[in-house]
């Protein structure tokens, strides 16, 4: 049997995953719309013939939201998941500093209920004065030459382009 050439990579696999996932997810829907729908909707209107205390109840319409919501929510994590590796890097790092890392790391842990303040802690003081004066010696050395990442620069044969 030959391998499909998406099964190779992270991505490709997290696609095929998806396409298979995609025929329980109808049920899903479908279990949602035609059962919880119309197991609510139909306790509605028993409550508004039998309850003698409901008065000026409006017309509503039912709608159970219950696996859209769920399939959103993964979706969305799997997305975090993917920014979060594609920006662990050293140009990435630079760009958004540790303070836009920690405020990441921080949101990708509230996304998957932990408690965020024991994973990710707010830094103290000294650490963003330490963060802080590292930075500023790193940009106050004139005499190191750099590349455009900002990386130290190095001899003609370590160019990739």
């Amino acid at each position: 049997m030959k391998d499909i050439a998406a099964n190779g990579t992270a991505s490709g696999f997290s696609m095929l995953i998806s396409q298979a996932a995609r025929g329980i997810k109808n049920v899903v829907k479908n279990i949602d719309s035609k059962v919880i729908a119309t197991s609510v909707e139909r306790q509605y209107y028993f409550n508004l013939d039998y309850d003698k205390g409901i008065d000026d109840v409006p017309d509503v319409r039912i709608i159970a939201k219950g696996t859209s919501s769920l399939i959103a929510k993964e979706q969305q994590s799997i997305r975090r998941s993917e920014f979060l590796r594609a920006t662990n890097n050293p140009v990435d790092m630079e760009i958004i500093g540790t303070d836009g890392r920690r405020q990441l790391l921080r949101e990708a842990a509230r996304a998957l209920e932990l408690d965020v303040n024991k994973i990710v802690p707010e830094p103290t003081t000294a650490q963003a004065q330490n963060s802080a004066s590292t930075l500023s010696n790193v940009d106050t050395q004139p005499d190191r030459k750099v590349n455009a990442a900002g990386d130290a620069a190095s001899g003609g044969d370590f160019k990739l382009f």
